[in-house]
């Protein structure tokens, strides 16, 4: 006769003819907002969800992430308390050029699966931003492209020669390589320029139209 319990009850009975029972104290609680922070590739990721109301006894709630659209995936429980809970999608999720879809759940306080095999038939209430899930891309990490200069040589009245080594192109297309010079430090490629065909590997370039005892 103790009206402080309620129970919910879900019926699985297409496939394995299941009963699942929740005892919890007080009303199921809902999650009425969920964070979309996203992330860089190799980093941690931190969801925010917020509550209707502080957690009864007998209720968790849950976050259920993924990088390959659900073919598999992970579920952590989340930690906080009062109305703010939050958890980690991990650095190993957040892969360069990834899209990681996710949603935060109600569940009781045990056997939800790690790997969100039975989240489904485990949930009171869900929060999955209107069935769409909640989702980020991850850019695709940029790498500099690595290279060395050699030594200037072939130095005339006008002229000099210099050149240098790709060792790497940073997993993208190499569209330009050369030599810019000027007559004040660090020059950019809107000083003055030359350039030689190819990509990766060794290359020199023919620097004209120096002035004779100045330096560059």
């Amino acid at each position: 006769n103790n009206t402080a319990y309620r129970y919910v009850f879900f019926f699985f009975l297409a496939t394995s003819k299941q009963i699942l029972v929740f005892e919890i104290q007080g009303t199921p609680i809902t999650v009425t907002a969920v964070s979309n922070p996203g992330a860089t590739a190799g980093t941690n990721s931190t969801i925010t969800a917020t509550l209707s109301a502080s957690l009864p006894v007998g209720q968790d709630v849950y976050l259920r992430y993924t990088n390959d659209n659900f073919t598999t995936s992970a579920v952590v429980k989340l930690a906080g308390a009062g109305t703010s809970y939050s958890g980690t999608i991990p650095n190993t999720i957040n892969t360069s050029g990834a899209t990681v879809k996710y949603y935060v759940f109600t569940s009781g306080t045990a056997n939800v699966a790690a790997d969100g095999s039975n989240a489904d038939f485990y949930t009171i209430n869900i929060n999955n931003n209107s069935g769409s899930n909640y989702s980020y891309f991850v850019p695709v990490a940029i790498i500099a492209p690595t290279l060395a200069t050699t030594a200037v040589d072939l130095i005339g009245a006008s002229v000099a020669r210099s050149g240098g080594n790709v060792t790497s192109d940073g997993g993208s297309a190499i569209t330009e390589r050369g030599v810019v010079y000027s007559t004040v430090p660090n020059p950019t490629i809107l000083d003055s320029k030359v350039t030689t065909a190819g990509t990766t590997g060794t290359y020199t370039t023919n620097m004209s139209g120096l002035t004779p005892g100045t330096l560059y």
